[in-house]
């Protein structure tokens, strides 16, 4: 008589857990996207200048679900808690600032930093995970393909 209420209250239960489970933003697929989102738009806006205005109204973070779904798949939970933890802070906000500098300037300029600073974002760029998003982002992941169409798809 109790048993299909409690299996009721279970289900429900486990279900909001997914789903509170699905919705935690991670620092490092937010700033992975904005990274892949900045070389697509400084790319194409010098490829298709007309694009430029449309290229500027897509966030910054609309890669961010492909990437926590890429994360989910490629980096052990232990290395997720230390990339959070780096990219949640400023140094890893200026980390990806200088990234994206870089880039534009085709090498010619990188932010400063003081030799505190490199040894943090050394620990970072040294580890497998780290270097595993780096090639899944370049290497046109499907799910990175998608959510880029998806992002362009207002500029067609």
């Amino acid at each position: 008589m109790f048993k299909a209420p409690c299996i009721a209250a279970a289900l429900a239960l486990a279900l909001g857990s997914a789903a509170q489970a699905q919705e935690v933003r991670h620092p490092t697929a937010d700033e992975f996207s904005r990274l892949s989102i900045a070389g697509m738009k400084h790319g194409l806006a010098q490829s298709h200048p007309a694009m430029k205005g449309c290229l500027d109204q897509i966030s910054n973070y609309a890669y961010s679900e492909a990437y926590q779904a890429i994360i989910a798949r490629v980096v052990p939970a232990a290395d997720l808690v230390v990339l959070d933890a780096f990219f949640s802070t400023p140094l890893g906000a200026r980390w990806t600032d200088d990234n994206i500098l870089y880039s534009r300037t085709d090498g010619a300029s990188h932010g400063e930093f003081d030799r505190e600073e490199l040894e943090r974002i050394r620990v970072i760029v040294s580890m497998p995970s780290y270097i595993k998003l780096q090639e899944v982002g370049g290497s046109g992941d499907p799910l990175i393909q998608k959510a880029m169409m998806k992002a362009l798809d207002p500029c067609q």
